[in-house]
């Protein structure tokens, strides 16, 4: 092959540190394992910057350098589009996993502080101004509202109950009463 010339079928890959993906002549991005075709260099920094603010007409304007009414108009276009909905629902999808609580956490933590099992970390200022930290186990209160927590979840206090009844209802004297 001549130096500086690729074949048609030779991906060129560029790596960039800012944004932590692969770029490739057949425009295949690739960030944290999610891998979205066909999206331009700068369809994918627009994606990136709507992703930090959740602003269109911001990202846009960011991304393609132009006026706020283009950018108002385009940006709501760009989301639109089913490979950018899709690389943004991804991305998002996977920061949700890492930063939000899953139902297991929360009860489990829920559980801990039923249980007494959890310490938090109390500060206290002596007469002096100095800083005492100390660490106490949950209170009572705290105890309760987590074990009510955990009973309505389980549905263990029930102040409704429900009842199917499949019945005929028959009305005695219906007849005596007059119209």
């Amino acid at each position: 092959m001549i130096k500086g010339k690729r074949s048609a079928r030779e991906p060129k890959e560029e790596e960039r540190s800012d944004f932590n993906y692969k770029v490739t002549s057949f425009f295949l991005f690739y960030k944290g394992g999610i891998e979205v075709s066909k999206l331009t260099e700068k369809q994918k920094a627009f994606s990136d910057y709507y992703i930090e603010s959740l602003n269109a007409t911001e990202s846009y304007i960011k991304a393609y350098e132009c006026s706020y009414d283009t950018a108002r108009t385009n940006g709501s276009r760009l989301l639109a589009k089913a490979n950018i909905k899709k690389y943004i629902d991804e991305v998002m999808s996977s920061k949700d996993e890492s930063r939000i609580a899953s139902q297991d956490e929360i009860l489990q933590i829920l559980t801990d502080i039923a249980r007494g099992v959890t310490e938090e970390e109390v500060v206290q200022f002596s007469q002096l101004g100095e800083e005492l930290r100390t660490t106490r186990k949950p209170t009572i209160k705290d105890r309760m509202k987590a074990s009510e927590l955990l009973g309505k979840r389980y549905k263990l206090f029930t102040d409704k109950v429900e009842a199917n009844i499949n019945q005929q209802v028959i009305f005695e004297g219906e007849n005596d009463f007059e119209d």
